[in-house]
């Protein structure tokens, strides 16, 4: 016992290390873009800035912790991050979940934005500017840049080990909450905190649930490419086209009507959730049925089983004063560049 406990240990004050090393890592890249921004063009920018951000500091930093510090194979840091064989109805459900998710986040983030308005946020003029000219290679490249990038990357790194971590040391709800957290806080921007809080919680709780991280990476995937196409088909007259005024006409003159089909998309998403419930927990009695208390154990030696599932709600690792050190660094990060996206409207 003592020995599980001293390990997860170990795994918490790593965790702590990858959501450090990410805030600050954010933090610098976002303000090096800033002071770059007026040598490169509005594209290369872009491109430097999320390859940076997404691919080192969410997906290669954090594995390389995970791998040295719990000195764990290739195969070892996947399991832990929940990398595994996701279910095929499971995935195909998290398509209209991912649908329903846009629709519930644009309404989530329409009544934030009126609430920072209230509270004196001034929104920083202009906004996203497109060729003049369709071109389906810019549309490719932003849905690499914020849907593919983002899907992959954000989810190992908040919903991985990070989770695996936390579940570790808190039960499911308690982990959900700080994941959610975790994930509004990282990124920096008052504009995005809160509803990306709730969407971290869904994410989390959709891990946690199915125990892949594979149908989280879909949800994401689906929620930020459909963003970057409706903005697309807007600005060009692409299908769907007119789907941001059709909402913008509903809620200025059938404001109720909105409001009820925005609470039956939410019915709708927590219908699916439901279902993608209990199909996952129904394979997961087949799977303890077939593996009877039977270990795995991965290629090099490592027992794996006890990492393999969400932690029940025994044995949980308390963490002391020095574990949250790590931590209470990339809280201080995160809150200072939120507020300050607050305080100058940036």
């Amino acid at each position: 016992m003592e020995e599980l406990l001293r390990k997860r240990q170990i795994q918490f004050r790593a965790a702590g290390a990858v959501m450090f090393c990410v805030a600050a890592g954010l933090s610098v890249a976002r303000i090096l873009s800033t002071l770059t921004s007026d040598k490169l063009s509005a594209t290369l920018s872009d491109v430097v800035f999320t390859l940076t951000t997404q691919v080192v500091f969410l997906l290669i930093i954090p594995f390389l912790i995970y791998k040295f510090s719990l000195k764990k194979s290739f195969t070892g840091v996947m399991r832990f991050s929940s990398v595994r064989k996701p279910d095929l109805f499971v995935m195909l459900l998290c398509v209209p979940l991912g649908v329903c998710c846009l629709i519930v986040t644009m309404g989530v983030s329409t009544v934030w934005a009126v609430l920072l308005e209230l509270l004196g946020y001034n929104y920083p003029s202009g906004g996203s500017s497109y060729p003049e000219t369709f071109s389906v290679w810019l549309l490719l490249l932003n849905i690499v840049l914020t849907g593919v990038l983002p899907g992959v990357c954000e989810e190992f790194a908040n919903r991985g080990g990070f989770l695996t971590t936390m579940r570790g040391s808190f039960n499911e709800a308690q982990t959900i909450v700080i994941c959610g957290l975790a994930f509004g806080l990282f990124h920096q921007n008052v504009t995005q905190v809160f509803y990306t809080f709730l969407f971290g919680m869904l994410m989390a709780a959709l891990v946690i649930k199915t125990k892949s991280l594979f149908p989280a990476m879909l949800v994401h995937f689906l929620n930020n490419s459909l963003s970057v196409y409706l903005d697309f088909a807007s600005a060009y007259s692409l299908p769907l086209g007119g789907f941001f005024d059709m909402v913008n006409y509903l809620l200025a003159n059938y404001f109720i009507v909105a409001v009820i089909l925005w609470l039956a998309v939410i019915g709708i998403g927590v219908g699916i959730f439901i279902l993608i419930v209990r199909l996952s927990s129904k394979n997961a009695a087949k799977n303890r049925d077939k593996e009877n208390g039977v270990k795995i154990v991965a290629a090099e030696g490592e027992q794996i089983a006890e990492e393999t599932l969400p932690l029940e709600d025994t044995l949980l690792y308390k963490p002391v004063a020095r574990d949250w050190a790590f931590y209470v660094g990339a809280l201080v990060i995160t809150i200072i560049t939120t507020f300050c996206t607050f305080y100058w409207g940036l």
